[in-house]
């Protein structure tokens, strides 16, 4: 439930930011959307796993459709803290981490979803924890954030500035040889000077 809920706000957040500022570029636009996505669904919901994994583990364990007691749920908490700060870090630093961030969180989510469909098939393990909304966000969270950031890039790229017959044609008049006649040509004029 929490991850809907996390969603929601994320996109309110990002909405409500975006009609409020003035700036309505696509570049800024797909930003707020990223860094809102990134702090709360990335950010929050880490946090929220590192709690549940470490302080309700058994709990957490039931939902999932495990056994209690595994020490196995203190290295996914510790993966989840990691989220976490990746997905905070990414209100102070730009497009590095954010791309970090997104790659650890489809590492993460894609390999978590693996694991949950191998026990559906397995074990038949249709526990709401394993086989509903948490596999469904494994797999859809990194393709939104990948696309995001795919669509930021490209809005945002300097070399969107210049088309590729221009920057052609600038690259073909930089690397123009220079011919035996005007080296000629220029030590004439140097030696008048």
């Amino acid at each position: 439930m929490h991850y809907l809920v996390l969603t929601v706000i994320a996109l309110l957040g990002a909405m409500i930011s975006v009609f409020t500022k003035k700036d309505k570029k696509a570049g800024s636009v797909l930003r707020t959307f990223l860094l809102w996505i990134l702090a709360i669904n990335v950010g929050v919901m880490g946090v929220l796993g590192f709690i549940s994994h470490t302080f309700m583990a058994d709990d957490v364990a039931l939902f999932i459709g495990w056994m209690p007691g595994s020490h196995f749920q203190f290295e996914v908490a510790i993966a989840n803290l990691m989220l976490g700060v990746l997905g905070f870090m990414c209100l102070w630093f730009e497009a590095n981490v954010w791309f970090v961030t997104i790659v650890a969180t489809t590492i993460f989510g894609w390999g978590a979803a693996y694991g949950h469909i191998k026990d559906i098939m397995l074990n038949h393990n249709y526990a709401p924890g394993n086989a509903g909304v948490p596999l469904y966000v494994d797999i859809i969270a990194p393709v939104v954030l990948i696309a995001l950031f795919v669509a930021y890039k490209a809005v945002t790229c300097p070399c969107r500035t210049k088309t590729v017959a221009v920057a052609v044609k600038e690259k073909a008049k930089v690397a123009k040889p220079v011919t035996k006649k005007a080296k000629i040509a220029k030590a004439k004029k140097t030696k008048k000077k």
